[in-house]
């Protein structure tokens, strides 16, 4: 993946995905509360995780981080990875990512976390849809 520490980065935060993820998007996977890293603790590219054979329950859309798309996945509960990745809890990947990098994957497994809790009104059971 870029070095995302060499010049400084603006994240813009939108729910509305592009109709293109554009060049070298940036996917924050997780697997409950983990997040999918290579083996050198940094983030997988998009090809290194589709690679995995791994299909995403759902996605959300970000943002933009310095020219970017961003988004995040579930990946079922089950997910098993190969040699070269693994799944680590943020808690132990601080100091390990870039703080930016760091501080959207927080961002990210909040949202994914929502999006998991949130399939259904509380009120009438009905399936929510994004608006």
């Amino acid at each position: 993946m870029a070095d995302l520490t060499r010049s400084p980065q603006l994240f813009v935060p939108h729910h509305k995905p592009p109709e293109s993820p554009g060049e070298s998007p940036i996917l924050f996977a997780f697997r409950g509360r983990e997040l999918l890293v290579t083996s050198e603790l940094q983030l997988p590219k998009v090809e290194e995780i589709d690679a995995q054979g791994i299909e995403a329950v759902h996605t959300q859309y970000l943002g933009d981080l310095g020219g970017r798309h961003c988004y995040s996945a579930e990946l079922p509960k089950d997910a098993a990875v190969s040699a070269g990745f693994r799944f680590a809890d943020l808690r132990t990947l601080f100091g390990s990512l870039d703080e930016i990098v760091h501080a959207l994957a927080g961002r990210a497994v909040q949202i994914v976390e929502w999006d998991r809790t949130h399939q259904f009104c509380g009120a009438c059971s009905e399936p929510t849809e994004l608006s």
